[in-house]
């Protein structure tokens, strides 16, 4: 068991060392979508359990249970899809840009995998650190200003998160209970999948980013947070459950006006990146659900891993597809795809999303008034906005695109799209018959499908109806950003002229290549390998002292 878990994490960090090399780095860049599979045999044939890796982090704590195994076993499928996509589109290894992309895209996938199976503070901590700092060189994979922008704001961002996330476990360890820790908690995890008003990262990034790229961060990457939220917010649940009304309108806040400002939107890219922020909102509402009382959480959170694995594979599938080959999306196969993608995704009856829904409903009446009055409305407006973004999403599809240039743009074989968009549609519908096989039955009802049915022909009336009206406002991608750029911009202090005549310094140092070293530091990998071992030595230090 031990060794299982280890060559999870493992086998990637290998192939990130090896493509440092020039000599191993071609072999590594062909073994992407086989970096993986180790998480996906661990997810599908492992036993259940935990194990303690004493010498290293104060105890690292790995383990598998069955909401780790659904949520790793997702992860892995997308990855894999998006490792076979990289190579059917020819990314080589030669340049350094290409290279830094590889070895931040299995650093990633390092800190993806084992966040999944860790059990503890201090490991989770460390895995996510290093997802968060490895997901900058999937966002940034050239030098134009629009994508710097969008690093800059995801870097930001990602340390915040950093920071309340290692407070929020500080506290917790040394049995402090309260507010403060679970605030800090629940934002610092809530900023990797969007929550209000922390989400102005990632409609830019996922836009951005190279389709493959894309379908990582808003299919798998968002989900590091959502795992963490469900494993170590139950520990603070006294002080959520006081709170639940407000996490509740928080979430569907963010499902309505998302979809609203995605629906405005011109880049297909970034709808979907609004429509992440949409679906994930809804995420938050059915966690405050859970969080409401104690007899609802091991109800609800088998509704919440299914609901994330639905949305993450659906949701790669449809960046996946964005990416193919244009010609094949020309000829008029791959564009009907991705309009069956987009029902799966809003809810439509009988799907993954519509049976969550329903099971979301049957505890409506044993929430507060307020929040199941708010839902109860609020879960049909959910599916007509998300209608609306996605209608608008397949039609902007309508005409090819032209690839841009860059890490990972070329446009690849349609076979990953294909294939795991066979995974989206049939993996959630088995996930749901295996968990509930009760409201798997009631979404084939009458009633249901009636119930699923009315919402989707309202917000495609409405899509129609803008359409014939031509609304042309539009609201800037990131949205509240870019006030907050502008206020920024506007409150710097002014820089002072430097005087021509400099003091001398009052001691001589020998002339050293300062800027020459940084220079190559920056452009080389080994400087990532550095940082890795410097991480990995001082975790072993730590465990060995104690």
């Amino acid at each position: 068991m031990s060794v299982v878990l280890l060559t999870v994490v493992l086998v990637p960090l290998v192939l990130a060392i090896a493509v440092c090399s020039g000599r191993t780095c071609q072999w590594a860049a062909r073994l992407l979508p086989y970096a993986s599979w180790p998480a996906l045999l661990t997810a599908v044939f492992g036993a259940e359990g935990s194990v303690v890796y004493s010498p290293i982090l104060f105890g690292l704590l790995l383990g598998l249970d069955e909401l780790g195994r659904i949520f790793l076993g997702f992860t892995a499928l997308v990855w894999t899809a998006a490792g076979f996509h990289l190579r059917s589109a020819g990314l080589p290894v030669s340049s350094f840009v290409e290279r830094r992309f590889v070895f931040c895209y299995l650093l990633a996938m390092v800190g993806n995998l084992g966040v999944m199976l860790a059990f503890g503070g201090p490991g989770f901590y460390l895995f996510f650190a290093l997802l968060s700092l490895a997901g900058y060189g999937l966002i940034v994979t050239d030098r134009e200003p629009q994508t710097r922008r969008a690093g800059r704001i995801y870097v930001i961002l990602a340390l915040f998160s950093e920071l309340m996330i290692l407070a929020g476990f500080i506290f917790l360890a040394a049995g402090r209970s309260g507010p403060f820790p679970a605030v800090l908690l629940f934002f610092g995890l809530g900023i990797k999948h969007g929550v209000l008003p922390l989400h102005m990262w990632l409609p830019l990034a996922h836009g951005i980013a190279p389709p493959p790229a894309s379908a990582l961060l808003s299919g798998v990457l968002l989900k590091a947070g959502a795992i963490g939220w469900l494993r170590f917010l139950p520990e603070t649940a006294p002080v959520l459950a006081e709170w639940s009304v407000a996490i509740i309108a928080l979430g569907m806040a963010a499902a309505v006006l998302a979809a609203l400002v995605g629906a405005v939107q011109t880049n297909p890219k970034m709808m979907l990146a609004y429509s992440s922020i949409s679906q994930m909102g809804i995420f938050t509402a059915g966690f405050g659900m859970a969080v409401a009382s104690p007899s609802l959480w091991p109800l609800l959170v088998p509704a919440l891993a299914l609901f994330a694995c639905q949305h993450a594979l659906v949701k790669a599938a449809l960046f996946l597809g964005v990416g193919t080959d244009r010609a094949a999306r020309s000829g008029g196969w791959v564009w009907p795809v991705l309009g069956l993608l987009s029902l799966a995704l809003v809810g439509a009856p009988m799907t993954a999303a519509a049976m969550v829904k329903l099971w979301f409903d049957g505890y409506l009446s044993t929430l507060p008034a307020v929040a199941g009055e708010l839902l109860a409305v609020a879960l049909p407006l959910t599916t007509v906005t998300s209608t609306l973004l996605m209608s608008r999403f397949v039609w902007a599809l309508r005409k090819p695109r032209s690839s841009a240039e860059g890490v990972g743009r070329g446009l690849a074989s349609p076979v990953p799209f294909l294939g795991l968009t066979g995974l989206a549609l049939l993996i959630p519908w088995l996930l749901a018959w295996s968990l509930n096989p009760e409201v798997f039955l009631l979404a084939f009802a009458g009633a249901s499908l009636w119930k699923t049915l009315w919402p989707m022909l309202v917000g495609a009336a409405t899509a129609l109806l803008l359409a014939r009206w031509a609304v042309r406002w539009r609201i800037p991608p990131g949205d509240i950003v870019v006030p907050l750029e502008w206020l920024a911009h506007h409150l710097k202090p002014p820089v002072l002229p430097v005087s021509e005549h400099r003091p001398r310094h009052r001691y001589w140092f020998p002339p050293m290549p300062w800027p020459q070293m940084e220079a190559y530091l920056r452009r080389s990998p080994v400087t990532g390998v550095i940082y890795m071992l410097c991480i990995l030595i001082l975790a072993l230090a730590a465990g060995v002292v104690l």
